[in-house]
């Protein structure tokens, strides 16, 4: 990445039986849930493209150079996405939760993202805001912190909760 030199790399991902080759300009590395990422642009793609080191099952330093783009700056790729995923359809947004049963101080301890604030706070429970994508990562965060944790705001996230929990308890009722 120093040497701005293209990466020939072979990637395994969970949905293809094959892995795709890809030569990347590697832009930056990034650790999310104990995974390393590589972020840079695909030339097969023509675009910014996301891979985990854990699936790049061959790769290969090449001699060719790229430029790394003056206007990209990582922070800001990723200033209102919790974790990995990037998606451009989903429109960054203020999301409201509610915590409870002491998951406020975990909250304050480690907050889920720079944007976080807390607007809140009463005995049994805090409410935060955030400025953030609430993409399938998120989600994921949310459900990770079962009964503690309410989606107040947006309504479609809330929404897209409560299918989740409403899916879950089917897999789980007798």
């Amino acid at each position: 990445m120093r040497e701005n030199k293209i990466l020939d790399l072979h990637y395994q991902s969970y949905e293809r039986d094959i892995p795709t080759i890809h030569l990347l300009h590697p832009y930056a590395v990034k650790l999310f849930k104990q995974r390393w990422y590589v972020i840079g642009l695909s030339e097969k793609k023509d675009r910014i493209l996301i891979f985990a080191m854990d699936r790049i099952q061959e790769l290969r330093i090449t001699n060719q150079k790229f430029r790394y783009p003056k206007e990209f700056n990582i922070h800001d790729y990723y200033r209102d996405s919790f974790g990995i995923i990037i998606d451009d359809i989903i429109v960054a947004q203020r999301i409201r939760l509610k915590a409870m049963n002491n998951q406020a101080y975990y909250f304050r301890s480690l907050p889920l993202h720079p944007s976080q604030k807390e607007i809140e706070t009463l005995s049994e429970y805090s409410i935060f805001e955030y400025w953030l994508k609430p993409t399938y990562d998120f989600e994921q965060e949310i459900l990770s912190h079962r009964e503690d944790v309410e989606v107040l705001e947006p309504a479609q996230l809330r929404e897209t909760i409560k299918e989740s929990i409403l899916k879950m308890a089917k897999i789980y009722s007798l």
